[in-house]
């Protein structure tokens, strides 16, 4: 079929039919039948096997580059409200870098990396700007702070020391509630093997963690 389709004496005949084919041959499924056809391909055709396999290579490659990429992780408010409140006024930046150094809950942002650079940037040069905290970042953190710094200046948004600082309150709670769970769940467990004194031990730190909390 494809020897009538296409002009096989000239070499855009052959490859014009060995990319007719190549489709057929990739739905077989195992890899080892698909790289003996393709030998008989290329002999069939009168075309070296390099070629039939560099077809096969860049084929893979334009189907990996159309599969669509995984969802972004999104980003919270609290988030957006620091790294606006930090790059935007650097008068609060000694009294929220210290409690923001502290909290494990940065590690969990879906901007971890740019808070990473943040702090770190702060602690060599505390005057930093925009293009200091930029110039330490990959190209898709980069993108991902200029979406969220230009898109404050579009909707005219003002940050304060008070926002910032409800900002930790909230990260606070939040950690707290997800110690409270784990203890618990522990703690559950722990009666469930009848290991009482490990249990007693858990309730004294839950005890603790709520006092902490009130």
């Amino acid at each position: 079929r494809a020897r009538g389709r296409y002009a096989m004496r000239t070499a855009q005949g052959r490859v014009s039919a060995l990319q007719f084919l190549l489709p057929a041959i990739q739905r077989v499924s195992d890899k080892l039948e698909r790289a003996t056809i393709a030998n008989d391909l290329a002999g069939y055709l009168g075309v070296a096997p390099s070629l039939v396999l560099d077809h096969f290579r860049k084929s893979a490659i334009q189907r990996s580059e159309k599969l669509p990429e995984a969802a972004a992780e999104p980003v919270r408010a609290v988030e957006k409200i620091l790294l606006n409140s930090l790059l935007l006024q650097p008068q609060i930046r000694e009294q929220i870098f210290p409690r923001l150094r502290e909290m494990p809950e940065v590690g969990q942002f879906a901007t971890a990396r740019i808070f990473q650079a943040l702090i770190m940037l702060h602690d060599g040069q505390p005057r930093f700007g925009f293009p200091e905290l930029e110039g330490r970042l990959e190209e898709a953190d980069r993108k991902l702070l200029a979406s969220i710094v230009f898109a404050d200046e579009i909707n005219k948004e003002e940050y304060t020391l008070d926002q910032a600082l409800a900002c930790l309150k909230e990260l606070d709670k939040q950690s707290h509630a997800s110690q409270t769970a784990d203890l618990k769940k522990r703690m559950t467990e722990a009666e469930r093997a009848g290991n009482w004194p490990e249990v007693r031990r858990l309730n004294e730190d839950l005890r603790r963690l709520e006092k902490n909390l009130s």
